[in-house]
Order: structure tokens, then C-alpha cells, then sequence
């Protein structure tokens, strides 16, 4: 991943989101390959969507290409949501997890959109759940910043610079669980190694191709035409 152009925050983690599904309700031949096999009617009341996520549109819309320096094209994301929403009307909860434990027991079939955070932490634990086999996927980053009236500031800057380090970096990816960005930390990373096996290929939304304004609009799509439709 690539780090942004200024000295404000450093980007730290990648929570990556990915559809999930319960492997002991979905069979293997029922799997999704691709995207676009989310827009099933066989999902239909066996599928849950969160209301958390909200820019999902802005990284879905980069998934697509829609992403350039001359604007944000966010329709055909939009298009698409809108379209998996009216075709599974999936359950809505808050949160990711929540939605995943209901996952998780078997409550739902297929979680349309989860955080890799969650997901990977009760595949550890040996939950009946695993990620949708999509190739390309974007994430949420978790970044690093010591704010200007910090208390303690030199504390502060020494665990930053702990954090940084391929120990901190380490211990802090296999903790989340989220694949790390410290090159180091990376190679030995059970996030990072996890999605690498898988082939699934991740990134982040560049800051210089997303306004303030389309994260807005991204989130106010999510949540006023997306996950409330039916």
C-alpha cells in the first residue's frame, strides 16, 4: 500500500472487506466467484448487510476503475449495491460484529459485506465461516498520529516508534487480526500471510482520487439508499 503525501498520519493497518459465508449452510458448488454472483435470489432471506462500512461505495467504485483525477464516478457502485439489496433483501444490523456472530451460529448464510478484522479472528478460532473467493478487494486503513496537545508526548512518540518497528508492527497485525504495512512485519504477518496464500490481491482508496465531499456521498448512498432498501 502506499502512504499518503503528508506528514499528518502514517497508515499502520488495512482491514480489508470481503463477503463471508457460513461453510456448513453453503455449499461449495453454491460459493460466490465474483462480485457480481452476490446479485443471487438464492440469498434471499439467508443474507445479512451492515449498516457500518459506510464508505464501502467509494471503494467499491475504485475496485470498478471509477476512481480518476478527473472525479469520482460513484453510480455504478451505487447501481450495483442497490441491485444485490433488491434482490437478497439481506437483514440489516450495526456493526460487523454482531452480523458476523449471526453468521457465525447460522442465523444467515452469507454476510454481504464483512470486515476482514472480524472474520479472521473467529476463522482462528475455528468458526464455520470463510471469505468469499474475490481476487481484488479494498480495505479500511488504520493509521498512526500523535495528536498536538498529547499529554504524555514522549511516551507517545516511543510507542509510535515501537508500533513501527517489525516487533510492534508483529505483534500488533497478529493481534487485530489485519494485515500490516510494515514491510517486515508483512512476511511473517498470519493476516498478511493468510490473504497472500489466498491469492486475494488488496489496497486502499488514494487519498488524491476521493474528496471530503465523495466520502459523504459515499456514506450517505450506504446508508439512505443501500442498506435501507427493499
Amino acid at each position: 500500500g502506499r502512504q499518503p503525501n503528508h506528514n499528518f498520519w502514517r497508515i499502520h493497518q488495512i482491514s480489508l472487506r470481503i463477503p463471508m459465508y457460513n461453510t456448513k449452510l453453503v455449499a461449495p458448488a453454491d460459493v460466490p466467484q465474483k462480485w457480481e454472483d452476490l446479485n443471487n435470489a438464492k440469498w434471499r432471506g439467508k443474507a445479512i448487510i451492515s449498516r457500518s462500512g459506510a464508505d464501502y461505495v467509494l471503494h467499491h467504485a475504485w475496485l470498478l476503475g471509477d476512481l480518476t483525477e478527473k472525479g469520482a464516478n460513484l453510480d455504478n457502485a451505487a447501481k450495483f449495491w442497490k441491485e444485490v439489496v433488491a434482490t437478497t433483501r439481506p437483514a440489516v444490523g450495526s456493526g460487523f460484529k454482531g452480523p458476523l456472530e449471526q453468521l457465525v451460529v447460522g442465523d444467515v448464510s452469507i454476510m454481504l459485506m464483512a470486515a476482514a478484522t472480524t472474520g479472521l479472528y473467529n476463522i482462528r478460532t475455528g468458526a464455520p465461516i470463510d471469505f468469499v473467493p474475490i481476487k481484488k478487494v479494498a480495505g479500511g486503513t488504520w493509521g498512526l498520529a500523535l495528536t498536538s496537545k498529547a499529554q504524555h508526548p514522549n511516551a507517545a512518540k516511543l510507542f509510535l516508534d515501537f508500533l513501527t518497528t517489525e516487533e510492534g508492527a508483529l505483534i500488533h497485525s497478529n493481534t487485530s487480526p489485519n494485515p500490516t504495512y510494515q514491510p517486515e512485519a508483512a512476511k511473517k504477518s498470519y493476516a498478511n500471510q493468510f490473504f497472500t496464500s489466498r491469492g486475494i490481491v488488496w489496497g486502499e482508496v488514494p487519498e488524491e482520487l476521493a474528496s471530503d465531499a465523495d466520502l459523504i456521498r459515499a456514506s450517505d448512498l450506504w446508508l439512505k439508499e443501500i442498506v435501507t432498501a427493499r
